[in-house]
């Protein structure tokens, strides 16, 4: 894959969530793109309390982060470069 190219795993832009709404939005998009598979990491990077996902993409192996949110902390989707194996 051309590494300037786009992957079908950016399916959406870093950063936080603007509210349940839209995190619930976002749900039902990653859940249904195909390339996004659950990922298990060692050490996960929340803290306590906080609901942590990883996905890997399976067409560029780009590891993405997803944090639920929690008031007043508004959840994270992040590209990960190295994820602790």
């Amino acid at each position: 894959m051309n590494k300037d190219a786009m992957c079908q795993c950016e399916i959406r832009q870093v950063g936080r969530f603007d509210g349940w709404d839209d995190f619930d939005e976002f749900i039902t998009v990653l859940n249904g793109e195909p390339s996004l598979v659950p990922a298990r990491v060692a050490q996960p990077d929340s803290y306590v309390g906080l609901v942590e996902r990883w996905y890997q993409c399976s067409a560029c192996a780009t590891m993405w982060r997803l944090v639920e949110p929690d008031p007043p902390f508004e959840g994270l989707w992040q590209k990960v470069d190295s994820p602790q194996p």
